[in-house]
């Protein structure tokens, strides 16, 4: 088969942009998908998961699908910690406007205890509304400190104090902690109908939650709840690692690289607080892990929002190749025609 000059021009553009396509798609698809979906969900008017505010600054979540706005209460109280580290007016208005709706959405467990609901169905776990968390009172328990910090109110510790004895109830009897003779286990998902998930990074949050408790009151309560949750930690999280990579639960479930990135941040902390060595081991190793490339990852798992984003980069490229290839031909053209010229003139001079 005979080709041309030009048919081999544009081969080798189409060519050089796959290679340059596969070297920059681990840089460069991941923003490109973005700008797409954020095109698409503008022109279709559908939208992800996002954070939306009422008239006192509380937040609630837009979910996609049927689940659509409702108030979380982890979001709550995360949202009150981040407005703590502000010291704009602003800020803290509606830092104690979410402590007030975290005391007015908790519910009475039993004489010692406060428990905190999620009233929507999450498919995720196949949890049913209402729904329970041990992140729910981690969280709250977080919050409720740093009301009790800036104003010195037993309230504030009351609430923080209730929050915690709810860990003490187990998930069979309407709490949300696994008893075995690993130890205690603050589960994120608690529904004794439903497979144990294990959530990893809610149980740390609880910990840490326990540990910022007994370190401002002493708490011998929340001494040994971390005790005990530490050392279910300590003998089950080998369970979470998958080859240097952590899972998000112990089903077996594959953390995000978002999570996996959270889950090394938590066990650094967790170290520090405890010294215990399986904390330090796990994290330097899933430190290690490097995520498959971007290609990669899309062959073992296509997504249509993925292949458009490569198809856009290659698109690109050629455009730009074709675009440079253009112009150094009419360069070299030029160039040709000057260096003829000059040939010409010269050899017209040297005939005379």
């Amino acid at each position: 088969m005979h080709f041309s000059k030009s048919h081999l021009v544009v081969l080798t553009v189409l060519a050089i942009s796959l290679l340059i396509t596969f070297l920059l798609s681990d840089y460069v698809c991941q923003p490109i998908e973005k700008f797409e979906t954020t095109i698409y969900r503008k022109l279709t008017g559908k939208f992800a998961q996002h954070f939306e505010y009422d008239s006192l600054g509380v937040p609630f979540v837009v979910y996609q699908g049927n689940i659509g706005k409702q108030y979380n209460t982890v979001s709550v109280a995360e949202y009150a910690i981040k407005l703590h580290k502000k010291s704009i007016n602003q800020a803290d208005t509606v830092f104690n406007n979410c402590i007030e709706w975290l005391i007015r959405h908790s519910s009475r467990l039993n004489d010692s205890s406060l428990i905190y609901f999620n009233f929507y169905d999450w498919p995720g776990y196949s949890m049913k509304s209402p729904w329970r968390s041990a992140m729910n009172q981690g969280r709250v328990m977080q919050a409720f400190l740093l009301a009790y910090e800036d104003t010195s109110e037993d309230l504030f510790l009351d609430y923080a104090r209730q929050s915690m004895n709810a860990l003490f109830t187990e998930v069979k009897d309407g709490g949300v902690t696994y008893i075995d003779e690993t130890g205690y286990w603050f589960e994120e998902y608690a529904d004794d109908n439903l497979p144990e998930s294990r959530v990893l990074n809610g149980m740390i949050v609880v910990l840490e939650a326990l540990s910022d408790f007994y370190v401002l009151t002493d708490d011998t309560s929340a001494k040994y709840l971390f005790s005990e949750g530490t050392k279910a930690l300590k003998s089950t999280l080998h369970q979470y690692d998958n080859e240097g990579h952590s899972n998000y639960d112990v089903l077996g479930k594959p953390a995000s690289p978002w999570y996996h990135k959270f889950h090394i941040a938590q066990l650094e902390d967790l170290y520090k607080k405890t010294d215990e060595p399986v904390f330090e081991q796990y994290r330097l190793k899933w430190l290690q892990y490097r995520e498959p490339s971007y290609l990669k990852t899309l062959v073992l798992k296509p997504r249509n929002i993925g292949i458009a984003a490569v198809v856009t980069l290659y698109f690109i490229t050629v455009m730009v190749m074709a675009i440079l290839v253009s112009i150094f031909m009419r360069l070299g053209k030029t160039l040709v025609a000057s260096r003829f010229r000059s040939f010409a003139l010269s050899f017209k001079k040297g005939d005379k």
